[in-house]
């Protein structure tokens, strides 16, 4: 059995290097990005079966990020789940925004691992 491939993108790296590590003990393959830029790239090489992606800030860079990896016919299927301070609320700032989509999960910090963990298995289907 492979082992399952996550993407997770963060320009703070404290976060980072958590969700890295956090991910890579529970047993995934685990790339890390730390900007937007290399971020896509990366998911345009790796390929990854879920990204998750940190934002601080909802700002335009982090919307015309998501709408890269979701309009792009090689990253479209991969699900993405954000994770945003408390009190950002991703979907009223995004709501203006053409071709983005509401993205697989939002979840804010502080982050239980648990329910981060359950919600990547699920939309893995492991």
């Amino acid at each position: 059995m492979h082992l399952k491939k996550i993407l997770v993108m963060g320009e703070e790296e404290d976060s980072l290097t958590y969700f890295s590590s956090f991910f890579a003990n529970e047993g995934f393959f685990v790339i890390s990005a730390s900007n937007k830029e290399d971020g896509v790239q990366k998911a345009l090489e790796e390929k990854p079966d879920v990204i998750t992606i940190d934002i601080a800030v909802p700002c335009e860079s982090c919307i015309i990020t998501l709408s890269q990896l979701q309009n792009s016919k090689e990253t479209k299927d991969i699900p993405i789940i954000v994770i945003t301070e408390p009190k950002v609320n991703l979907k009223l700032y995004t709501a203006k925004c053409k071709g983005f989509h509401i993205p697989a999960d939002c979840l804010e910090k502080p982050i239980n691992r648990e329910q981060l963990l359950d919600k990547v298995k699920k939309l893995l289907k492991i």
